[in-house]
């Protein structure tokens, strides 16, 4: 159980990381429609089933992603984007899906977005993930995971063919030292700017399985396609 929790909370705060060089807040309020534009049960590939996620249950879900990167070190620290991760949801503003298979889990969320805004310039961003933020550390203040030392490596992948007019992909490989114990885990991400909207894809691993590729890029071209529409 302690190998696992490494694992996963090393690849959410490796998520936490690569989005933090991805998006600086740029949201706006929009016009209400990002909770619908999320893929539903009968959108998802064969063999994932969409999970129910509540009010509370985001809530608390944010509240802990919130309260363990606002209490991690980043290194490189140009690698760091403070306030990156928001400690409210709005949900009846934000879209939010997740969804499991056997051996992956995934998340999807739709945000309203100011044209311009600070971190919706992808291009800027994948030089980034790519250049001097390609390999980082995290050191974890809080949470399950307290005091781990996390070393993260990005790569840029190819985007799938998409109608959005942004994208950028990312996997990482993280490897999370917690005391005397150590865990491995592997990442996509996801991210689109489209019609006013921020979307962005994650998919993990629940298992030591690989990660999916090609499932991953048939839910991320539909999130996008979705939203596009």
């Amino acid at each position: 159980m302690q190998t696992r929790t490494r694992r996963v909370s090393g690849a959410v705060l490796a998520g936490a990381a690569v989005l933090a060089l991805t998006t600086a807040c740029g949201s706006d309020r929009g016009d209400g429609r990002a909770a619908e534009l999320t893929l539903t049960q009968a959108e998802l590939p064969g063999g994932f089933t969409a999970v129910k996620l509540g009010k509370d249950e985001i809530q608390s879900m944010a509240d802990q992603l919130h309260d363990a990167t606002a209490k991690t070190t980043v290194s490189p620290s140009g690698c760091a984007a403070p306030g990156s991760v928001a400690g409210s949801v709005d949900t009846g503003h934000t879209g939010l899906m997740a969804a499991r298979s056997r051996d992956h889990a995934i998340s999807e969320s739709v945000v309203p977005v100011v044209p311009g805004a600070p971190g919706t310039d992808l291009t800027a961003a994948r030089e980034r993930v790519s250049g001097q933020c390609r390999s980082v550390r995290v050191e974890v203040g809080a949470g399950p995971i307290k005091d781990a030392r996390i070393d993260v490596g990005y790569t840029v992948l190819p985007s799938p063919v998409i109608r959005a007019s942004q994208t950028l992909v990312v996997e990482s490989a993280s490897h999370t030292v917690h005391g005397r114990g150590s865990g491995t885990s592997r990442l996509l991400v996801g991210r689109a700017v489209v019609g006013g909207y921020a979307v962005t894809v994650q998919m993990s691993s629940l298992a030591e399985a690989d990660l999916d590729r090609a499932a991953f890029e048939k839910i991320f071209a539909a999130a996008v396609d979705k939203v596009a529409a």
